[in-house]
């Protein structure tokens, strides 16, 4: 018999950049890639081998985009990390949360990474919102201007949510990816405030 119900594990992701008053200054939504090894960290979730196979952290990397800062990297759906915290390494941004059901989040941690993986300090303005809907899960991170910062100006242009596999917010490592997206350049300042809005559907 024909399974006419099944349809792949698809994710959506819109960034906007507010001004000071709230105003939208840029914004970009598009499809994003599941990557493949979260498939079987599902399949290991629903069996029971692992406990760590829920989204716990979201990050913002700078090495999405190729050097006109404008078209975005293709995104092998093998990777296991941003293209920031590979080979060609760059500064980020972590929110390391925890769900609490009932579309809470305890958040653990926000910190901003150098391309060494070090963290040069931590914020603490940041939310997350999960809201979920039949078989959809929403998160929306709003990044407050004073957050994600770095050293003063950052041009973002990668985004994940992260399984809690592999993951040590201590050490600047944000877990397995689950989801991802890259995107065209994205400034970040003190003046900037940034929503995303992320959802899975199953």
């Amino acid at each position: 018999m024909k399974d006419i119900t099944k349809k792949p594990v698809e994710g959506f992701f819109s960034i906007k950049c507010l001004d000071k008053n709230n105003n939208i200054i840029d914004f970009y939504e598009k499809k994003n890639t599941i990557m493949l090894k979260s498939k079987t960290t599902m399949a290991n979730q629903i069996g029971g081998l692992n406990t760590d196979g829920i989204i716990g952290s979201f990050t913002l990397g700078t090495k999405g985009a190729d050097s006109t800062g404008i078209t975005s990297k293709a995104i092998d759906p093998a990777k296991t990390e941003l293209f920031c915290q590979g080979t060609v390494p760059g500064p980020y941004w972590i929110c390391d949360f925890t769900s609490t059901g009932a579309g809470n989040a305890t958040i653990n941690g926000r910190g901003n990474f150098n391309s060494s993986g070090g963290n040069i300090g931590n914020d603490t303005l940041s939310t997350i919102d999960i809201t979920i809907i039949g078989s959809s899960v929403e998160y929306v991170i709003t990044i407050d201007a004073l957050d994600a910062n770095g050293t003063g100006l950052t041009a973002y242009s990668e985004a994940s949510l992260c399984t809690n596999l592999n993951k040590n917010f201590g050490t600047g490592k944000s877990g397995d990816i689950f989801a991802m997206r890259t995107f065209g350049n994205k400034i970040k300042d003190n003046s900037v405030k940034l929503v995303i809005t992320w959802r899975i559907e199953f």
